[in-house]
C-alpha cells in the first residue's frame, strides 16, 4: 500500500515539443518591419518636407536616402533571421520525469529540470496573448536545502493546455 510520502510516478509519456506560438512570431516579424520602416519614413519626411533643398543637392539626398534604405533593409533581414532562428531553436520537451529545454543556434544549450521538484505552475498572459493564445508558463521548483529555481517558458502556444499537461506530472 503506498504511503503519502511516496512520490507519484510520472508516466513514460513524452510531451513536446512545447514551442512558441507561430502567431507571436509573425506579429514580432511584422512589428519589426513596421518599426524600422517608420524610422526611414520619418527621416525621409524630415529631409524632403522640412528642408527646402536646392536642386543641386537633390541627387545627393536621393543617394543618401537609398543608402539609408539599404542599411535599414539589412537590419530588417538580420532581425528577421534572428527572430526566426531563436523561435525555431528554442523548444521544451517533457520526457518521463524531466523538463528539457533546448536553445541556441551556434551554441546549443540543454537544461534539464526534474518534474518531481516542481511545486507550482502558473500561466501569465497579456490581453494580446489571450487573443492570440500564447503566454508564459512559470514553473517554480524547490529541492532540499532551500534551493529554488524558477523556470520560465516564454511565448508558449496554448499555455493553458500545457499547464494542465505539466500538472498531471505532480
Amino acid at each position: 500500500m503506498p504511503t503519502i510520502f511516496e512520490k507519484k510516478k510520472p508516466s513514460a509519456k513524452k510531451l513536446g515539443p512545447i514551442r512558441g506560438g507561430i502567431l507571436l512570431l509573425i506579429s514580432r516579424l511584422v512589428l519589426t518591419v513596421i518599426f524600422l520602416d517608420a524610422i526611414y519614413y520619418i527621416f525621409f519626411y524630415f529631409l524632403s518636407i522640412w528642408f527646402n533643398t536646392p536642386l543641386a543637392w537633390q541627387d545627393t539626398i536621393s543617394v543618401s536616402l537609398l543608402t539609408i534604405q539599404f542599411f535599414i533593409d539589412m537590419i530588417q533581414i538580420g532581425f528577421i533571421v534572428y527572430l526566426i532562428l531563436s523561435w525555431s531553436h528554442t523548444t521544451y520537451y517533457i520526457d518521463g520525469a524531466h523538463l528539457i529545454k533546448h536553445s541556441g543556434v551556434m551554441n546549443i544549450e540543454e537544461d534539464v529540470y526534474d518534474l518531481a521538484t516542481v511545486r507550482s505552475v502558473e500561466v501569465h498572459q497579456s490581453f494580446i496573448g489571450r487573443v492570440l493564445n500564447f503566454g508564459d508558463l512559470i514553473l517554480k521548483t524547490s529541492a532540499s536545502g532551500g534551493y529554488q529555481v524558477v523556470v520560465i517558458l516564454k511565448g508558449v502556444s496554448k499555455p493553458i493546455h500545457w499547464e494542465r499537461e505539466i500538472k498531471n506530472y505532480f
